[in-house]
């Protein structure tokens, strides 16, 4: 794989010292040529930079940290497509949080979801066409799924339990999601 997943952000949070007062990155800003040429290990994770989380791509191979989002908002809980060529995160850039993808080769970003509700921990379906996440329904988390071909259909409710329902984890020996299109 070209890239392995880590979820780092919570730990790396924990141990940053606070923010400056003057807001410096520490780090480049995106270079998208770069993060599609990464070669062997790396994690991906979402880390805190002058009161903001953002995304970073870190090889263990001894290049330099990259840094993959950037502005005065949050972006959380990120997740590699299996081809490695995307990356699904949340972030509350629109003033909610919502579900995004990046384009690894070029920057670019498109918006998943649009709701008010929270919406986050995205996990692809090993054929890149769906995306599974928990979502606040007002009264606890469930897990949806939503199409990536299709943008059309809504977002499909995959629980409804009075219980919380969180952290989906797709099989990477799963087949296509199509039992879950509304007919």
């Amino acid at each position: 794989a070209l890239v392995r997943v880590l979820f780092l952000g919570l730990l790396l949070t924990a141990c940053a010292p606070p923010a400056a007062e003057t807001a410096v990155p520490i780090f480049p800003t995106p270079t998208f040529a770069a993060a599609s040429e990464f070669r062997g290990e790396a994690f991906l994770i979402s880390m805190e930079e002058n009161g903001y989380a953002h995304l970073f791509l870190y090889s263990t191979t001894g290049q330099p940290i990259l840094r993959l989002t950037n502005g005065e908002w949050d972006d959380i809980a990120p997740a590699v497509s299996p081809d490695g060529g995307q990356v699904a995160f949340a972030s509350n850039r629109s003033g909610y949080f919502d579900l995004y993808i990046l384009t690894l080769s070029n920057g670019e970003t498109r918006q998943v979801t649009n709701t008010p509700e929270y919406d986050s921990a995205p996990s692809w379906s090993p054929d890149n066409q769906w995306l599974t996440f928990e979502t606040y329904d007002g009264a606890d988390l469930e897990v949806s799924v939503v199409s990536l071909t299709d943008t059309s259909q809504p977002p499909v409710p995959l629980t409804e339990d009075d219980a919380s329902d969180y952290a989906p984890a797709w099989s990477p020996r799963s087949s296509a999601a199509s039992r879950y299109q509304r007919r």
